[in-house]
Formats: C-alpha cells, sequence, structure tokens
C-alpha cells in the first residue's frame, strides 16, 4: 500500500514544537509503519516495526537517533519528544488497538455479522461473515446466511489455538474456502484482534447447549427415517445396508432393530468412524430415540451387532402398514389357528432336510475319497463359505446325517471326522432317524 493511500490511517503526533508529524500506520502485512514528515509534508524518516515496538529499548533508540539524523533537533531533544510518545502508547494501548488493526483485519471484523457458538461435547462456533457486496445475515436455518454472506466453522481446538505455522492461522484457510481470496492475516492478529473481537459477539444459540453428539444423532434418525425398509424377518437385515427387523416382543417391547453397519452408514456425512458410535449410542438413548441396550446375535452365521429403536422415531407408525412381510406372518398365523399346523411341521422337517444335503455336499467336496475330514473344517466351509446357517445348525445337520446313515465317522471318533458314505446319496425322512441310536456301523 503507497504512503499517499494511508495518510488518515493509523495514528499521528505532532511533536519538536509542531514541526514534525509522527504517523504509526498499520499496513496488511500486520505490521506497522513509523513516518516522520516535516511541516511540508515531505517524508523525513520511514521504517517498519513489529507491533508493541515501543517497549523495545532498542527499537525506541534506533528511531529516535534516525530521526535526530535527519532534522536541525538534539538526539536529546528528540529521545525526550519521543518519550512523550511512548507512553502514551504504553498506556493507552487499549484504546489505540482499534487504530493500528490492519486493514485487511479490520475489514474482516467489520464484516462480521454474527458469531454463533454451539457448546456442549464438542464446542463449536459459527461465524457468519459478508462478502462484497454485502449481504444481509437471515438466521442459522439458511446453511449459509445468505446469498452473500458464508459461515465459517471453527472447532473448539481451531479456535484456542494460539500459535502455529506463521502463515496459517485457522481463519485464513476458512475464509480461502468460503470466499476463494487468501487473507494476509497473521497469527499475532489473529490471537490479539479477530478473536477477541469475536468473542465480544459471540452469543449462546441454546441454553440446553446440544452437544455435537445429539445434533449427530437427531441427523441419524432422520437418515433412518427416510432409508429404512423395515423387515418382520430378521434374516432381511442382511439383504441392504438399510434394512432393519421390527420385533413385538423383545425385551423392550415392541422395537425396531437396526444393525450398527447402518449406523456407520449414516455416520459417513459427519465423517464420524466406527470409534464414535459408542458416543452415537448415548446420545440415541439420552435423546429417548433408543431403549435398552444393544444386542450382539448371528444371521446366517454372520454375526451382527443390533441397536433397539422405538418404531415411531424410525418412521413406522402403523406396524401392518408399514413392516414389510409382516402381513404375510398373520397370514400363516391365520392357517395355523384354522388347524394347519402340521404345514408348518413340514416346512421345519424340509427345511433340516434341504440342510443335511447342503451339508453332505460339502463334505462330498472336502473329501471326495470319503476317508474323512474333520468336523470343524466342514462347520467353517458351511457356515462361512456357502451360508448354510450357523455353526450349531450346521453340527446338527451333520448329526442326522450320521444317524440317518447318508454320513458316518471313519477311524478313531476322537479325531471328529466325517464322510460321505458310500452309496448312500439320498436324504432319509423323519421317520428313518432315531435320536436314541448311535448311528449306523460303518462299511
Amino acid at each position: 500500500m503507497a504512503d499517499d493511500e494511508i495518510k488518515d490511517a493509523g495514528m499521528g503526533w505532532s511533536i519538536l514544537e509542531n514541526r514534525v508529524t509522527m504517523d504509526v500506520i498499520p499496513r496488511e502485512e500486520g505490521d506497522l509503519r513509523v513516518r516522520f514528515r516535516d511541516d511540508d509534508d515531505e517524508v523525513l524518516w520511514s521504517s517498519v516495526f513489529d507491533r508493541g515496538f515501543w517497549e523495545s529499548r532498542t527499537k525506541k533508540g534506533e528511531i529516535g537517533n534516525k530521526l535526530a539524523d535527519n532534522t536541525s533537533f538534539a538526539k536529546s531533544t528528540v529521545k525526550e519528544e519521543l518519550e512523550t510518545v511512548w507512553t502514551d502508547l504504553t498506556e493507552n494501548a487499549n484504546e489505540y488497538e482499534g487504530d493500528l488493526i490492519p486493514p485487511a483485519v479490520e475489514q474482516l471484523i467489520q464484516n462480521t455479522q454474527t458469531v454463533e457458538v454451539y457448546g456442549g461435547e464438542e464446542t463449536e462456533r459459527h461465524v457468519y461473515v459478508e462478502a462484497q457486496p454485502f449481504g444481509d445475515y437471515v438466521g442459522p436455518d439458511q446453511t449459509d446466511g445468505g446469498a452473500s454472506v458464508r459461515k465459517l466453522v471453527f472447532s473448539n481446538e481451531e479456535w484456542v489455538k494460539s500459535n502455529g505455522d506463521t502463515q496459517t492461522p485457522p481463519v485464513v484457510e476458512k475464509y480461502s474456502n468460503a470466499f476463494y481470496e487468501t487473507l494476509e492475516i497473521t497469527w499475532e492478529e489473529w490471537r490479539a484482534d479477530i478473536r477477541p473481537h469475536w468473542k465480544d459477539m459471540q452469543e449462546i444459540v441454546s441454553d440446553d447447549q446440544m452437544s455435537t453428539a445429539d445434533r449427530i444423532a437427531m441427523s441419524v434418525v432422520r437418515s433412518l427415517r427416510h432409508r429404512l425398509d423395515v423387515h418382520a424377518d430378521a434374516q432381511k437385515i442382511l439383504n441392504d445396508a438399510w434394512n432393519g427387523w421390527y420385533e413385538e416382543d423383545s425385551a423392550y417391547g415392541e422395537v425396531v432393530w437396526v444393525p450398527g453397519d447402518t449406523l456407520d452408514e449414516a455416520l459417513d456425512k459427519h465423517d464420524k468412524g466406527t470409534e464414535y458410535r459408542s458416543a452415537l449410542s448415548r446420545a440415541l438413548k439420552g435423546e429417548g430415540y433408543t431403549l435398552g441396550n444393544r444386542r450382539q446375535t448371528t444371521i446366517q452365521g454372520d454375526p451382527v451387532e443390533l441397536y433397539p429403536f422405538i418404531p415411531t422415531t424410525v418412521g413406522v407408525e402403523d406396524p401392518d402398514v408399514d413392516i414389510i412381510g409382516l402381513e404375510d406372518d398373520d397370514d400363516d398365523g391365520e392357517e395355523t389357528d384354522a388347524g394347519e399346523d402340521d404345514s408348518n411341521d413340514d416346512d421345519e422337517v424340509s427345511e433340516d432336510d434341504k440342510r443335511i444335503d447342503d451339508v453332505v455336499d460339502v463334505v462330498d467336496d472336502l473329501d471326495p475319497e470319503c476317508k474323512g475330514v474333520p468336523e470343524n473344517e466342514v462347520i467353517a466351509e458351511a457356515s462361512t463359505k456357502r451360508d448354510l446357517g450357523p455353526p450349531g445348525d450346521i453340527r446338527d445337520a451333520i448329526e442326522r446325517g450320521v444317524l440317518s446313515g447318508v454320513l458316518y465317522r471313519p477311524g478313531d471318533e476322537e479325531q471328529e471326522l466325517v464322510a460321505v458314505r458310500p452309496g448312500g446319496t439320498e436324504t432319509p425322512g423323519e421317520d428313518d432317524i432315531d435320536p436314541n441310536e448311535d448311528g449306523v456301523p460303518e462299511p
């Protein structure tokens, strides 16, 4: 900035019989220009110093010597006159602070419309700043405060930081992201000018000071309400990341179980990882969205972590309408009431028989020579790679296969080997299995 553009900026004193004017002028770079002019407005001497230079004996001595060299006054007289200036600056530093603020900082402060504090677990400050031309602040309901007003968001860690990289105090990056312009602001100006001014302006948005976790919990619940499909069949939750399971008679009463993976999906837009889920869980319960504690279970061989949501919070107002597959379950119940219980038993037998067939196929693939393969390998293959059910059901199917004769255990029983019986290709019916027998002889 040229001298003729800043003649009226900063502060000035008339000294040495009013024949010399001393100016202290803030610069864009954050420092101060000290300039002396004679009564013809000609510059006698000028140099640049850091703020607070008047507290340095060396700097004051340098200025006094330079001014004396460029005037006809004695050094003792010059230094005596300047001492009144140094005293004035020292005693009235707070009053002069506004006059010493660099133009870029002053403009930023003038353009600041409001500072909102969101207190709680993770305090944030939302600073609304006008662009050029000036805009109107319309409140926090509008994301950016208006077409020509932008919001700068500071975490508490960014706000309290007072020193660091000399080029980039937090406000520089925030401003650049909002306005695509770079401010020439130093850490000293952030610490001494901008932050104190914004602190004077700040207002607590709400008395309860809703925490970050509470706000994120509200956002997660909104996402669930709009995107979650709730099923009557628990196994359906594995089919899609946004599926839930409705249980009418859980330990907590009527709930919708939501997988932890679904909560992680909803957290993505908040840049929160799985380590944040415990804080979210507490907030969900505290806000009344969930009941009781999470539940760890296994569905189709996969471990699943479930959270019990109150149905209405995730959009289930009428279970008969909002729960997918619930009407089918009701129809089955009506048939049962009508005396068709045998059909359900047949379904169960059919499912068991199918699992035995599938397990026999697994054993046959692992042990084509029918010499025997460890049961643990069969269970691992069937439950994880082929998804035939949880390990307990696989083990039961092996036992049923042995009892029925399609499988047998060769060698020492302690080895827990199992093999397909040569020639045993058909799964017997329920009546052919005697759970009280020890099996059939080995071939």
